[in-house]
């Protein structure tokens, strides 16, 4: 599990067994998979692509050259076939009978399908008809995020309805005489102010006006320097823009509030729709690292209940690293050869000689060459030889019990405070036989998904996970710096236009570097953990580009002047870029379509073709954040 649902790693359709025995891929289908792939229930782009395959530009078959019965010969349909079987999510069609047998709710209507699932019929989700229980099978997380998305688009277009008031009253005479007739609707409703006048300011001097950020539109002075002057806005802020401005904030407030109260609710019903290896097991967080004996394990958890699987985690980690590493190395070397070459695990220095050479952008990427893949396999093969002579002990335990009620069984009775588990404090415990050994006082909880536990950092302990964490954070604050620096030099050299632009690439970018720095500086024990951390990390490097640095940079004067160069016009390019710059690259998918439109049509054989099926990688994370993002534009 950790190797296919690693994103270092993707799945290899030759071995269609790490996904499920019965994936169809590489032309294997039953019948019911070709039935069911009939034009009304297939994608749009492979519906393109099927009328595009007859044109060589799209489908250049010459590229290549094949016999009439070369096995190799790659099948574009079957590739697409791959897609929308394996990489996109599937639901069962199942009765009400079989939604019973299979302990599904009846609210909870769609069952998904594993990948590749060809013995029942199954379909594929629909974008606008799946119903929002059934989002939880996509993870607790994914069904939160669309909640929460439409619950807050909901609060915030009641609050715009309450404002409607205000937006009148700015456009009108009463808020400001000297209205703009050619400006546009959203600066009419606004705060923005025209109606100013130049009065005098006796103790007012041009040194007040060069604090940063400076600005001098505001004041002026007679030639000889006797007579000074600054612009006031003569626009008045009346009792009604007061009383619904708190009558907005009152409802957002109370509306937050609700909204996360009933999330709890929510998320315990996304987690109850769907009964998982999660909902019998306990994790043991601090077992005895001589004890690698699953009988002895076996025989403990037993008071509580039937016990039906136990893992014992070693902290092996460096080994399994390796042999990760390695093949990793073995598949990036296959990838190289001709689609002819009889690969052989056995014969490196042939596959070496027939691999590829490395092309500009390769070497661009620091990519290995065929000689460089195998004397880096060589060179693990060693390693991995010296780590399986060593004894590794036990760094923690996983216990899934028969019942649910077991489960909670041995939560309620071996949960104890942290200081009591950490002092091995005995008197904790209700009864000695609750102790490991009777000496050991465990420290257990709930474990995450199979998928979502992080193997290879279980051993990591928490104080070395805590420092990684805090140099990760000094090096982001110093991204934020840099970030700040080039958005102000945008600023003030080319105006808030290009500043926003600017805002957009760097909220772009900063992401990127979050992942790298979470990536291969911190360790932590489960996705979930390791979401939480990149998304504070994307939250803070967001919210300081977008938002703090605007209101810093720009001056007091110019919050409601109706200059290029204000908040209003500042925040209005920002909300521009961020609402469209999201939604438009993750609904166009350029890379995605470059792959499959492109690149697939031009692969050496069926199993490079479905690589290029595998469909586009996304983080939760990310996708919190560009909605929390846009929350803090919003009430900053």
């Amino acid at each position: 599990l950790n190797l296919v649902n690693s994103p270092d790693l993707m799945v290899d359709p030759e071995t269609a067994s790490l996904i499920r025995p019965n994936t169809a891929v590489s032309g294997v289908q039953s019948e019911k998979s070709d039935k069911e792939d009939t034009s009304c229930n297939i994608t749009p782009s492979r519906r393109l692509a099927r009328f595009l395959s007859k044109y060589s530009w799209y489908y250049p078959l010459t590229v290549y050259s094949f016999e009439e019965d070369d096995s190799n010969r790659p099948s574009l349909d079957e590739g697409w076939t791959y897609f929308e079987r394996v990489s996109l999510p599937r639901y069962l069609h199942l009765h009400n009978q079989s939604l019973a047998d299979a302990g599904a709710d009846q609210k909870d209507a769609l069952i998904k399908a594993e990948p590749g699932e060809s013995e029942v019929p199954t379909s594929l989700y629909s974008v606008w008809g799946t119903p929002e229980i059934d989002l939880g099978d996509f993870g607790v997380g994914v069904g939160l995020y669309f909640w929460s998305t439409r619950v807050l688009a909901t609060i915030l277009f009641v609050a715009g309805l309450i404002n409607i008031p205000n937006m009148i009253y700015f456009a009108s005479d009463e808020y400001n005489s000297l209205q703009v007739a050619d400006r546009k609707l959203i600066f009419r409703t606004s705060a923005i102010c025209t109606d100013t006048t130049w009065v005098a300011c006796p103790s007012c001097t041009l040194d007040q006006w060069d604090i940063f950020p400076s600005t001098e539109t505001h004041y002026a002075q007679t030639m000889d320097g006797n007579l000074h002057f600054i612009k006031m806005n003569e626009c008045q802020a009346g009792f009604q823009l007061g009383l619904f401005s708190c009558i907005t904030l009152v409802f957002v407030f109370i509306s937050i509030l609700f909204a996360l109260r009933l999330s709890s609710t929510k998320a315990q019903h996304f987690d109850q729709s769907m009964q998982t290896s999660t909902d019998y097991s306990i994790e043991v967080l601090d077992p005895p690292t001589d004890a690698t004996n699953t009988d002895e394990w076996r025989q403990f958890f037993s008071q509580f209940g039937s016990v039906t699987a136990l893992t014992i985690v070693l902290n092996n980690q460096d080994l399994m690293r390796a042999l990760i590493n390695r093949r990793k190395h073995m598949y990036n070397l296959k990838l190289r050869l001709p689609p002819a070459f009889n690969f052989q695990n056995n014969d490196l220095d042939s596959a070496a000689q027939a691999a590829w050479p490395l092309s500009f952008y390769e070497k661009l990427n620091f990519k290995y060459d065929g000689e460089a893949l195998v004397s880096q396999i060589r060179r693990l093969d060693d390693t991995i030889q010296d780590l399986s002579h060593k004894t590794y002990g036990a760094c923690e335990i996983f216990v899934t019990f028969e019942t649910e009620q077991a489960q909670r069984n041995a939560l309620d009775k071996l949960s104890v405070s942290h200081s009591s588990s950490l002092f091995n404090s005995r008197s904790a415990l209700k009864k000695d036989s609750y102790a490991f050994r009777d000496k050991y006082v465990l420290s257990v909880k709930e474990p995450p998904e199979p998928s979502a536990v992080r193997w290879l950092d279980l051993a990591v302990s928490p104080l070395n996970q805590n420092l990684q964490r805090l140099v990760t954070y000094l090096l982001t604050i110093l991204l934020v710096v840099c970030c700040c620096a080039l958005i102000t030099y945008c600023r003030y050299q080319y105006g808030a236009g290009m500043a926003a632009l600017a805002i957009t690439g760097l909220n772009t970018a900063a992401p990127k570097m979050v992942w790298y720095l979470t990536d291969y500086f911190e360790t932590h024990h489960s996705e979930g953990s390791k979401q939480a951390s990149r998304f504070a990390k994307i939250t803070l490097c967001l919210w300081v580009n977008t938002t703090i640095i605007t209101s810093i940079i720009t001056p007091f004067t110019d919050t409601l002047s109706n200059n290029e160069d204000s908040i209003i016009y500042s925040v209005y390019a920002i909300y521009i870029c961020e609402i469209v710059k999201a939604p438009i690259t993750q609904l166009l998918d350029p890379s995605g379509h470059i792959y499959r439109h492109y690149l697939a049509p031009r692969a050496p054989d069926q199993w490079r073709m479905n690589l290029l099926f595998q469909g586009s990688y996304y983080e939760l994370s990310e996708r919190y954040t560009d909605l929390i993002n846009i929350l803090f534009i919003t009430f900053y």
